[in-house]
Parts: structure tokens; C-alpha cells; sequence
């Protein structure tokens, strides 16, 4: 009989604690309060920057607004009680549905890492993203329900910030009029208000990646890579690069710059030699037009193709002609990196020319073959190609689609040593440009 009773006793006890879960669990809806324990301590990065030595301090600000979430449901804003410190209480209005257990997320939340001019001061204005969570442990209260929280709101910073020391290899300073910073994927464009040596940047952070840097100064430009780089986020680093150059810029490339290589960084070396160290050929400066736009011609083949397929592409116009931009990683074969931008210059992308900017790009690269019905290619051209940039000689013995029409159903190609036309549904090679 004791046993008997002690069971029923235990199960009840469990049924009194499961239906208190059970009720302690269920969702609320309302209005709420929550006041909440903040710190930036540590976190490198947020509005109210200040620099001393190499530390970077972060205080909260009057008007500073944290965007509370429940998974993706925004709740509403907590705003600080004091500000000038690191540490503070944030306090506000909620509306929703909350439930004990949920963890609410915390945003401080401004990250435009687009327009940076190079100052902490943007940073701070501008590029800002922390996060915090704090976990629901309770309410209190009726009409307006006040909640109880575990721990503290802690704030990590989202992105890295880094001071970059332009130097030459001389070690001077370059002061840049801008600076441009890519991660691997993605570039970030920096706009100094003066020319600058030092640079403040707001990146999120990586790790692993090749961090390549395009500096402008006036008509000219540097470049300095590095790879296997490292930024964590919350993290303040300060960081000299030696920069390789003085280069001119495809920015301000004219006719006198036919036939120089251009690399990835947007620079214009000379012609039929090795790019430096940090620099990546691209192509062959073949076209400019009196606007400052034109064609690059590529080192190498994309995958062959039908006309049919050519005519099927996006028609954009550059250099004051319409291109068929090639559509996808297949489309550019093994040896072609895809490309929005060189440098600061947008570009195409890889894509077909007309036949008649093929025969622009030839004649301006030294060909002097000739046919009645149009200028093809010679070895001239090739030496362009290959000579110092290791690029793949247009094949003597393939033909080459342009993007220009013969009739209904037959389209230009270039040969050797004379221009052509077949059926649309014929496979002949590609030689694709870049418009910038």
C-alpha cells in the first residue's frame, strides 16, 4: 500500500510540473517591456569610435536604436538609458508573441560598406553591424508585461576594421584618391574627401581568402596582393602594404595603349611582357574609343558554340557596339575568370563582337594581312597574345564566330588569314572580349 501510494504521489508530481512547463512555455501575446543589461566591451567596432594607441573604443550614443528579433519577427527598438561608456541599459516597447525560452536577437544594425571614405567617423556612422541574444526566462506585469532575461546583451561586432599604410616600394607614402579592397568575392570601393596614406576600411571579416588592394593616385595606380589573409570579426588591425607601381589605369587608357596587357586590378602594363607579382593578366588591350570605353581581347578560347547559341545571349552595348555576352561559368571554359569590374572600371564580362570590332581590334594590334571582305588575323596579333602573358595563340586552323549576321541563316567567322560565313547551326571556336 505504500508503494502504491508513493506512485501515485511521484506521478502526480510529474503531472503538476509538466502542466507548469506546459503553461510557463506557451506563447504570450501583447506588449512588452524590456530592459536589458548592454556592453560593446570588446567589440572593436560600433558607433562613438575613438582611437588610443591601437585600441579601438566603442562608447553608445544618444538616439542609438537596437532592433530586437524573435527568429525572423521584428519585436521593435530598445534605445540606451546613458550613453558616453561601453556599457549601458537598453530599454523599450516590444509587441508580439513571446514565449519563456526564446532567445531574442539583438541588432545594432547599419552595414553600408559601399561609400566608405576612409575615416572612422563613416565607419562609425555608416558600417556598424553587432549582435547580441539574450534568452526569455519570464514576465512580470499584466496590461504591459516586463520581461526577465538570463545574462547580459554582449555585442560582437560583424565586421573587421583595418588601417591600411599605403606605401611604395621605396617605402614612401602614396597618397590615394581612392583604394580599392577585394576579399576574393567581393570588392569594396573607398573614396577619400583628400587624398590619403592611411585608410580606414569596414570589411566582414574571412578567412583564408587572397585580399588584393588597387590603389588610384591621380592617372596612375598600384596593387598589392596577399594570400592566405585572415580578418576576424570584432577585430581592429593596422596593416602597412608595400604596393607594386606606378601602372597607368584602363581608366584612362587611349589609343596609345594598343596592345598593352591588363590585369584584374584595372592596370595597363606593357605589351609582350609578364605582369608583376600580385598582378593577374587578363586580356589585350585591343579597342578605345574618343569616350574612354573599348574591347579587350582575351587570352584565351571560351567554348566553342553555335551561332545559334551566340544570338540566344544578353545584347548590352559597349564601346559604342553591342557585345553577346557569354552566360555562364560553361560558356567561358576552364582558362576564363568571370568579371563585373577591373579595378575600378566596370566591364562586360566576357562576350562576341561584331565582325567589325574584331577587325578594329586586329588592325590596332599590327595585322597586316588582308582579304577583300574584311581584316583577319596575323602573327602579329599572336605575339600580342602570348608573347610575356602565357595566352593561347588563335589557332591557325579553327574558325572564329563574330556576333554579326550574314544573312538569315548564315553568320560571320574569322579564319587565319581571311573572313568567312557559314550556317547558323555550325560549332566553331570563340575568342571572347571584355567591354569596358
Amino acid at each position: 500500500m505504500k508503494k502504491y501510494l508513493y506512485n501515485i504521489f511521484m506521478l502526480a508530481a510529474v503531472a503538476v510540473a509538466f502542466v507548469s512547463c506546459e503553461k510557463e512555455n506557451t506563447p504570450v501575446d501583447g506588449t512588452f517591456t524590456l530592459t536589458v543589461d548592454a556592453s560593446k566591451e570588446g567589440t572593436k567596432g560600433t558607433k562613438q569610435l575613438s582611437l588610443d594607441g591601437s585600441t579601438l573604443n566603442a562608447t553608445w550614443a544618444a538616439g542609438e536604436q537596437v532592433k530586437v528579433y524573435n527568429g525572423d519577427t521584428l519585436l521593435g527598438t530598445l534605445t540606451p538609458q546613458t550613453t558616453g561608456s561601453a556599457h549601458t541599459k537598453l530599454s523599450g516597447t516590444l509587441e508580439g508573441t513571446i514565449a519563456v525560452g526564446d532567445v531574442l536577437t539583438l541588432k545594432f544594425l547599419s552595414p553600408d560598406y559601399g561609400s566608405q571614405d576612409g575615416t572612422l567617423a563613416y565607419i562609425a556612422a555608416n558600417c556598424d553591424y553587432a549582435v547580441a541574444t539574450v534568452t526569455v526566462s519570464g514576465f512580470s506585469g499584466d496590461a504591459t508585461k516586463t520581461i526577465k532575461t538570463t545574462g547580459h546583451a554582449n555585442f560582437v561586432n560583424q565586421q573587421a576594421i583595418v588601417k591600411f599604410s599605403l606605401k611604395n616600394t621605396s617605402n614612401a607614402d602614396i597618397s590615394a584618391t581612392q583604394l580599392v579592397v577585394n576579399d576574393g568575392a567581393t570588392d569594396y570601393t573607398i573614396n577619400p574627401a583628400s587624398a590619403a596614406s592611411e585608410i580606414y576600411v569596414a570589411i566582414p571579416g574571412f578567412s583564408g581568402q587572397t585580399v588584393r588592394l588597387t590603389a588610384t593616385v591621380g592617372s596612375v595606380g598600384y596593387t598589392y596582393e596577399k594570400s592566405g589573409a585572415t580578418f576576424t570579426n570584432g577585430q581592429y588591425y593596422e596593416i602597412t602594404v608595400k604596393m607594386t607601381g606606378p601602372y597607368p589605369l584602363l581608366s584612362t587608357a587611349t589609343t596609345a595603349d594598343y596592345g598593352k596587357v591588363v590585369c584584374a586590378a584595372g592596370h595597363l602594363h606593357d605589351a609582350k611582357t609578364a605582369v608583376p607579382a600580385g598582378c593577374t593578366a587578363v586580356g589585350i588591350l585591343g579597342k578605345v574609343t574618343s569616350t574612354g570605353h573599348g574591347l579587350i581581347l582575351a587570352l584565351h578560347d571560351a567554348t566553342s558554340q553555335t551561332f545559334d547559341n551566340i544570338f540566344s545571349w544578353a545584347w548590352p552595348t559597349y564601346a559604342g557596339t553591342r557585345l553577346r555576352v557569354l552566360p555562364d561559368d560553361a560558356a567561358r571554359g576552364k582558362q576564363l575568370k568571370s568579371y563585373t569590374a577591373l579595378g575600378a572600371t566596370a566591364v562586360s564580362n566576357w562576350a562576341v563582337a561584331p565582325k567589325s570590332d574584331y577587325e578594329e581590334i586586329f588592325t590596332n594590334l599590327g595585322s597586316t594581312a588582308r582579304y577583300w571582305d574584311g581584316q583577319p588575323y596575323d602573327s602579329n596579333v599572336n605575339d600580342y597574345i602570348t608573347t610575356g602573358v602565357g595566352g593561347t595563340a588563335l589557332y591557325s586552323q579553327s574558325r572564329y564566330w563574330s556576333a554579326a549576321w550574314y544573312n538569315d541563316y548564315r553568320a560571320w567567322y574569322f579564319y587565319k588569314d581571311y573572313w568567312g560565313y557559314d550556317l547558323n547551326r555550325v560549332t566553331y571556336s570563340v575568342r571572347p572580349v571584355l567591354g569596358f
